[in-house]
């Protein structure tokens, strides 16, 4: 998998379904098979409940989905369905800071500048 395709499959993930919620028009037309299905189906192979992934070049839009919205009823992920998350950053903020103390550069007791 290329470093973009992978980055792309990544921001995907942010669209990993554990409950699938619905809003809005389908953004793009439903793909079937190609790269784009096999990075779907390699993240639900990860572990995912269900995927939904969109690709889009100048020219043209794709979506793929691969497993399920829920578990107990097997229904398909939805086209339109999305994963509301809170702040993303404060986990890589977290990651990064303790790779910093993992490394010496910083100490968990540090602070930071007075405003």
């Amino acid at each position: 998998m290329t470093l973009s395709r992978r980055a792309a499959v990544t921001a995907a993930a942010g669209t990993l379904l554990a409950g699938a919620a619905a809003t809005g028009p389908v953004a793009a037309a439903p793909a079937t098979g190609g790269p784009l299905q096999r990075d779907a189906d390699a993240v639900r192979d990860t572990g995912a409940t269900g995927v939904l992934a969109e690709a889009q070049t100048t020219h043209h839009r794709a979506a793929v989905r691969s497993g399920v919205a829920a578990l107990a009823s097997g229904a398909p992920v939805p086209w339109d369905a999305y994963l509301r998350i809170g702040s993303d950053t404060k986990t890589f903020t977290a990651t990064i800071t303790l790779q910093l103390a993992g490394e010496n550069r910083i100490r968990l007791t540090d602070t930071g500048p007075s405003p």
